[in-house]
């Protein structure tokens, strides 16, 4: 995503006869443009200038050089953006990456000017299968709750619920071990990321809860020889279950997973993701008293489901599906089919 060649000596001229310089970001990129095209591209911007802040034009004496500082903007950012309010199109690029396009929206959002995107922003928006398997949730999910592609937006919730880990503190991070919140808090409603956190919390007791009722199904039927789980009943349902009792409780051991037996109140945090607390109970290595046994184990079966539990997760308000409703049809962007 760039606005001008490689080599930058001097001030970026959007607009040879602007009367605005802006300087933005920590390396302070300069770019000289037209205060009353960028005035009538973004309210924000229009307020700003001419609303009397501090950013207005100085008014001490005409030959004041008028200069907005913006550090905690994304230059690379601003400059493609500033460059479609002045008509200059020709460096709009035909692609963007998935951090560029992120950049992007969050500061069209922050200076009201998404709007101004739509002409390229289908070409931009990226492919199912980007949406389906990237990892980058903080990035992906801004630039989906921006775009407003409800769909990508909820499949990547829902991603976030089971795959995501957390730290000490509860908080989702990404394989960097950074807070996800970090990187999509420009974008994302305050108090959405713990709202996740929460619902994965939810769905891990409820598998916690059923791999203890289970365990505790077991115990019932050693000592009464019912044949709860044994397909079997001929041959010896109590033997069975115990074989099976002893593998999955040795294997939670080793795996460090007593958790499952504490309180929501006293135990530790679970900080793995879910999936991966699905992945190795499902690897625990059952001993049964013979080969045709294998199919009481109630292990598979019971964690296979636990996905149905998935289609409950809603974390969408009404206020979030006008907004969702409001971007896509700012956008003029199609439905995602994933």
């Amino acid at each position: 995503m760039t606005v001008s060649s490689p080599v930058i000596s001097g001030p970026i001229m959007v607009d040879e006869d602007g009367d605005l310089k802006l300087v933005v970001g920590a390396n302070r990129r300069e770019f000289v443009i037209c205060s009353r095209s960028i005035a009538r591209a973004s309210r924000v911007f229009k307020r700003m200038l001419f609303g009397g802040f501090r950013e207005s034009r100085p008014t001490a004496e005409i030959s004041t050089p008028w200069v907005v500082d913006l550090p905690e903007d994304d230059p690379e950012a601003a400059g493609l953006l500033l460059c479609i309010a002045h008509s200059r199109f020709e460096n709009t690029p035909a692609s963007l990456t998935l951090a560029e396009l992120h950049s992007l929206l969050v500061f069209s959002e922050k200076y009201d000017m998404t709007r101004l995107i739509r002409p390229w922003v289908q070409a931009w928006v990226p492919q199912p299968m980007v949406w389906q398997d990237s990892a980058d949730y903080g990035t992906m999910i801004g630039i989906a709750w921006e775009l407003g592609v409800q769909d990508a937006f909820l499949d990547i919730v829902k991603r976030m619920v089971v795959e995501c880990r957390v730290d000490a503190n509860g908080q989702l991070v990404g394989d960097d071990q950074m807070p996800i919140e970090k990187l999509a808090m420009p974008l994302i409603p305050n108090g959405y990321f713990e709202a996740i956190a929460n619902h994965r919390l939810i769905l891990l007791n409820e598998i916690f809860k059923r791999l203890r009722d289970v365990i505790m199904q077991l115990q019932l039927s050693i000592p009464t020889n019912s044949a709860h789980y044994c397909t079997y009943p001929d041959a010896r349902p109590d033997a069975c279950h115990a074989m099976i009792l002893g593998s999955i409780v040795s294997g939670l051991g080793l795996l460090e997973l007593n958790i499952i037996f504490q309180s929501e109140e006293e135990g530790p945090l679970y900080l793995p993701s879910i999936n991966h607390l699905i992945s190795v109970v499902t690897a625990i290595s059952v001993v049964y008293i013979a080969d045709i046994h294998e199919d009481c184990n109630p292990l598979p079966k019971l964690l296979e489901g636990y996905r149905e539990l998935l289609i409950h997760v809603d974390l969408l308000t009404a206020e979030h599906i006008v907004h969702l409703k409001a971007q896509q049809e700012k956008l003029d962007i199609p439905p995602l089919v994933l």
